[in-house]
């Protein structure tokens, strides 16, 4: 079986407690508790076997996105100067400028979901076969309230007029791209919510989207998660003590059932909105980060800067040097 690296990239930011409001009935729960105010969006490089391919690609820039989360609401002054990075060029750049790779020739671009933050950028991989499910592009179309503040017809129809099946490819289920490269269909959160479970030398990672928002809603009665605050862990018994489902979904049932099939498909799962999550797999491999890393990331990650973490940049240079050597691997 072919084994794959995922690297964690950084493409737009913003301010997560100020967007909450607009998220409307949300059950809200710490994340990592020592997160920084500033929240990335996320997407996922994956390479090997000769593929390269995204998991989501960010969202717009700063102009873009202030006018499509007001909707032309009065919003406060702070909270749109608290958004910023994002858009095509900038993503074109750091896989250039980052890792070397012509976003050109990536090969595939799976779409979680259709949610502007999560995957505006179609753009900036215009040769890539674009993956979506069907009902994501059906909800996003006409979706219902709770969710209207996060897509756009105008990003559906950059979907919808990308050539099929070559740069787009619509399914009705589970996909599988290559050996060790599985989409999986994971409705819950949107009606068509896509995740992936990705084959690496330590074993198999489920990169969940935007499933399973942190590590705090995949365990919510693990104290080292929950971080400071709180003195015992939240009794939620309806989530069973295994999964407590993110509020801003479509389907909150369909959520926990999606994430039990993933606990059994993987041995990894992977929120990717928690800033505590690996950023390079499998070099950093977890199935929660310790409170040191919490406490790392909270003061390395208060600034925004795109593409990849300080952290695991220089295997960037570890990464450069064995393409060099034609990609294969020092003993």
């Amino acid at each position: 079986m072919p084994n794959y690296e995922i690297w964690k990239i950084r493409s737009g930011s913003g301010n997560t407690d100020a967007a909450v409001p607009w998220m409307c009935y949300m059950p809200v729960i710490p994340m990592t508790g020592l997160r920084p105010k500033e929240d990335s969006v996320y997407c996922h490089f994956i390479e090997g076997n000769g593929l390269k391919v995204m998991y989501d690609c960010g969202r717009a820039g700063s102009a873009v996105v202030n006018v499509q989360y007001t909707k032309g609401r009065s919003s406060p002054k702070s909270d749109l100067e608290e958004w910023g990075g994002g858009g095509p060029e900038e993503l074109r750049a750091v896989m250039k400028d980052q890792f070397g790779v012509d976003p050109d020739e990536v090969d595939y671009l799976v779409a979680s979901h259709l949610h502007t933050a999560w995957t505006w950028n179609v753009e900036a991989f215009p040769n890539a076969q674009l993956i979506v499910h069907r009902q994501e592009i059906l909800a996003a179309w006409d979706t219902q309230p709770s969710h209207r503040f996060g897509v756009s017809r105008e990003h559906v129809m950059k979907v919808l007029c990308r050539k099929e099946p070559d740069h787009l490819l619509i399914i009705d289920g589970d996909h599988e791209i290559a050996p060790g490269l599985q989409v999986v269909y994971t409705a819950g959160h949107t009606p068509g919510h896509l995740s992936m479970v990705v084959q690496t030398k330590k074993g198999k990672a489920a990169l969940l989207g935007e499933l399973g928002f942190s590590y705090a809603h995949l365990y919510p009665g693990d104290m080292t998660i929950l971080g400071p605050g709180l003195d015992k862990p939240l009794e939620l018994g309806f989530a069973k003590g295994s999964h407590f489902a993110f509020g801003h979904n479509w389907d909150p049932t369909g959520e926990v059932k999606a994430i039990e099939r993933l606990r059994g498909m993987c041995d990894l799962m992977v929120p990717t909105c928690d800033n505590g999550s690996p950023k390079m797999m499998p070099e950093q491999w977890w199935k929660t980060p310790s409170l040191e890393y919490q406490k790392y990331v909270a003061e390395t990650y208060k600034t925004y800067s795109p593409g990849v973490y300080p952290d695991v940049r220089p295997l960037l240079e570890r990464r450069r040097k064995r393409l060099a050597r034609g990609g294969k691997k020092q003993k």
